[in-house]
């Protein structure tokens, strides 16, 4: 499978808006959320998504694969409590692609582009987000990385949150 990773272009909002529909149905399951009466899952991100292609510390991808729409990656640099280099803001990879190493290689690109102090967040109620990135951020780091529980004063509520810096990491 050819996997790609392209910077989103300001044409692409849309399509990552419509994307993050999907996204929020999914979250749905561990998350409070409930369907609007509406019934388009829309939330914060709607009026703020166009941020990640004004602001030069927030950067905005769209995955393909084989060619075809398989999801979005968000970062910038809000980290829990503080500001660290680079957070995964949003993460999202079509279901038909997960569990075909799509969702991992992803990752893995996404941190050799961008050298630094990482934070990658998720919810505790998402179980299979908190496995994959134990699982692709220990890969990645041959275990060396920090993992905590804390109340965030930039994301509100508690957190799982895995940390470490890949300034001096070879690429492979």
């Amino acid at each position: 499978m050819r996997i790609e990773i392209i910077a989103a272009q300001e044409k692409d909002l849309p399509v990552v808006n419509n994307l993050f529909r999907l996204y929020y149905y999914d979250l749905s399951t561990v998350t409070h959320w409930n369907c609007p009466e509406s019934g388009l899952f829309e939330g914060y991100a709607f009026g703020n998504l166009s941020r990640f292609w004004k602001d030069d510390d927030k950067y905005a991808f769209v995955v393909r694969a084989d060619h075809h729409l398989a999801g979005f990656v968000l970062i910038d640099n809000i980290g829990v409590n503080t500001v660290v280099d680079y957070n995964i803001t949003e993460f999202f990879i079509l279901q038909k692609y997960r569990r075909k190493g799509v969702g991992a290689y992803v990752a893995e690109r996404i941190f050799d582009q961008f050298r630094g102090d990482w934070e990658v967040m998720q919810a505790p109620s998402h179980k299979a987000a908190r496995m994959f990135w134990r699982k692709v951020i220990a890969k990645y780091t041959s275990g060396s990385y920090e993992e905590s529980t804390e109340v965030s004063k930039n994301h509100g509520g508690e957190w799982i949150v895995q940390r470490f810096n890949n300034r001096d990491r070879d690429s492979c």
